[in-house]
């Protein structure tokens, strides 16, 4: 156990040199096709990186850098959605880790980025920090840019099921948030 804490650090690093290999080969692979860039869906399957992110210590310390690392390579691969991933991926590290002053950047990042669950992930940060009132507000302000399939919401949906899952999200949190200040629905 003693040399498997010791060898961690080192084992986290070929990690990354192996997601850096895995990006050089997913452009090389797009750069050989006639139409250009390889679509997203292949790309994800190439690169491995949720299957990969989940077998490390969930510890800013060891996903902060491969974090870091897969916003570069998503930038130079002109993957922006990933970007914005990563980016919220931080957000909720730091949050759980109580490092909420980094979780609010990072999550104002993944928002510029339109991700998905920024906008939740930035009311959670704020309902963590005591502001719960203030989350609530803020919710539920949102909701009639989600419930609506108009376009009008921060956060780019890639189907109506993900717009549908995330307001579900968002009304879970709704009411554990209104029981939590004992208001009732």
């Amino acid at each position: 156990k003693e040399s498997y804490g010791r060898a961690y650090p080192f084992l986290v690093k070929l990690h990354m040199i192996q997601e850096i290999a895995d990006a050089v080969d997913s452009v090389e692979q797009g750069a050989g096709r006639s139409q250009g860039n390889i679509g997203v869906k292949e790309r994800q399957r190439l690169l491995r990186w949720q299957e990969r992110f989940s077998v490390t210590r969930p510890t800013l310390s060891t996903r902060g850098p491969i974090l870091e690392l897969r916003r570069q390579l998503a930038a130079l691969m002109d993957d922006q959605g990933e970007v914005g991933v990563s980016w919220l991926e931080h957000a909720k590290l730091c949050r759980e880790t109580g490092n909420f002053d980094a979780a609010t950047t990072s999550a104002a990042e993944a928002r510029t980025f339109g991700v998905p669950g920024s906008s939740l992930e930035h009311l959670e940060i704020m309902h963590v920090r005591g502001n719960t009132h203030r989350a609530l507000q803020e919710l539920k302000g949102m909701l009639p840019r989600i419930k609506s399939a108009d376009g009008t919401s921060l956060e780019k949906y890639a189907s109506d099921k993900e717009r549908k899952h995330h307001l579900s999200q968002i009304l879970l949190k709704e009411a554990q948030w209104t029981a939590d200040m004992g208001q009732g629905t």
